[in-house]
């Protein structure tokens, strides 16, 4: 979650697509995926499907933990 805080996600919705997210925490897409798919049944991020990715936006609960 650091690096879509980094990314602004606190502040403003952030683009994202798995794929780049996979190369930034060296893991598969496909954990990349589970990984947001996790936060976001966690209600940590709020997350919304676009061309090429996801709008993703991290909620009051994933800035206070």
């Amino acid at each position: 979650m650091k690096f879509l805080a980094l990314q602004g996600a606190t502040r403003h919705p952030v683009h994202i697509s798995s794929i780049k997210l996979s190369k930034k925490l060296n893991v598969s897409q496909q954990s990349a995926s589970r990984y947001l798919l996790k936060l976001t049944k966690e209600d940590y991020i709020e997350r919304k499907h676009a061309q090429g990715g996801q709008i993703v936006t991290i909620k009051d609960k994933g800035i206070s933990n």
